[in-house]
């Protein structure tokens, strides 16, 4: 488990990642710019809310509601290329 927390910590720092809120249009200028968009959410979430045109759904959650990081993270890298990422 150390080692998972110790990945995921070290995975956050790599890819830079931050949760900010936008609106449409700034939605709409990432988008253009081709910026990938994944969507975390589980499905009923998808199904109440709709989805992102283009996103990848990728949920943290199974269905039971269980984090799946290591299952996750193997879909993530499969949809992000990491030689493209500007630290």
């Amino acid at each position: 488990m150390k080692i998972l927390f110790f990945i995921f910590i070290l995975f956050t720092k790599f890819v830079n990642a931050e949760v900010i809120d936008i609106g449409n249009r700034e939605l709409s200028n990432l988008i253009e710019k081709e910026i990938k968009i994944i969507d975390v959410r589980t499905q009923n979430e998808w199904k109440s809310t709709g989805i992102i045109k283009g996103s990848f759904l990728i949920s943290l959650l199974n269905k039971n509601k269980k984090f799946i990081f290591e299952d996750w993270y193997e879909m993530f890298s499969q949809k992000v290329d990491f030689g493209k990422i500007n630290l």
